[in-house]
């Protein structure tokens, strides 16, 4: 009987990551123990085979996506490390992968401010990378992103004007400027580019050796997963951004040399609609998710105003 994997009790958890680490790979296993962090929906392991090799086993509620998970190790190469399924026991999927060797991305935090900018930008230009060439997004902006916006328009933002009036105007403007994204490439996009999944070695300075986490990658207009540097540049603390222009103005602007280095200037300011677009609806007005929690929402028009006044500039 197959469980979720939060319900799975300690001896549960370990007997799955053992038959998963088995069926990965068909060497002896010296140490199996949970990986110190944890995503949503899923638990890690670290298998340490005695042929000195590492590898990652994850028990997951949840399918990946096998085939865009390889589409991006071939854009990207060894930073996404490939992702195969394993024999699953306990839980619904199990999936095994190559260890990275490593430390997650904190910026502002261990990492010193110029070599948040050289991190930065490298992942600028990996997101540049996946841009898949010969077809525009005018279908998935016709179809998808114009239908989205306005059915929160017309069903969501009534119950939430008194509160955040300045929403509206927002969404209308992005409504507007949404055909300029049609002329953008369709991407790869891994739409959780947060440091959590930025694997940093101990180089200077330091060089992005990995970018993990895949799992709900998906196609969409070239840069509508970038609003995130606006959560990279600037520290959240207690639920609010707390941005400091200091660092977080040199980071951003970092980044976004190496994204839009070889886009047509005439299509920067489209870049920078596809990043509003992109936070509204796979950020702040997820789908899934219904009208968002004002834990939310107290960010979402100051984040919003920081993109244009950090990128509308650079966009000339």
């Amino acid at each position: 009987m197959t469980k979720l994997v939060e319900d799975l009790t300690g001896k549960e958890a370990l007997e799955s990551a053992l038959i998963a680490a088995r069926d990965y790979r068909k060497h002896k296993i010296r140490v199996l123990e949970l990986n110190e962090n944890q995503g949503c929906s899923s638990t890690t392991f670290v298998v340490d085979y005695e042929d000195q090799t590492k590898s990652i086993i994850q028990l997951r509620n949840d399918r990946i996506d096998t085939i865009l998970v390889s589409l991006a190790h071939g854009i990207l190469g060894d930073i996404v490390p490939l992702v195969r399924a394993v024999k699953a026991s306990h839980t619904m999927f199990a999936y095994g992968m190559r260890f990275i060797q490593g430390s997650r991305w904190e910026p502002l935090i261990i990492t010193s401010l110029k070599e948040d900018m050289n991190i930065a930008g490298q992942l600028g230009s990996i997101l540049a990378k996946c841009r898949l060439g010969g077809t525009t997004s005018e279908a998935i902006i016709n179809y998808t992103i114009v239908p989205r916006l306005e059915s929160i328009i017309r069903d969501q933002l009534p119950s939430l004007e008194d509160k955040h009036p300045r929403l509206r105007g927002w969404f209308e403007r992005l409504l507007a400027r949404a055909p300029n994204v049609k002329r953008l490439p369709l991407t790869l996009t891994h739409i959780d580019v947060n440091p959590f999944n930025v694997i940093v070695d101990e180089s200077s300075p330091p060089q992005i050796v990995g970018l993990i986490d895949w799992q709900g990658a998906t196609i969409l207009p070239f840069a509508m997963n970038a609003y995130q540097i606006r959560l990279i540049a600037v520290l959240n603390r207690q639920g609010i951004d707390c941005p400091d222009s200091t660092t977080a103005t040199p980071i951003a602007t970092a980044f976004w040399q190496t994204l839009t280095q070889d886009i047509d200037p005439e299509l920067k300011g489209a870049v920078l609609d596809a990043m509003s677009i992109g936070m509204i609806l796979f950020c702040d007005f997820h789908e899934d998710l219904g009208i968002p929690p004002e834990r939310i929402l107290q960010n979402t028009v100051a984040r919003l105003d920081w993109l244009e006044e950090i990128y509308r500039p650079l966009c000339k």
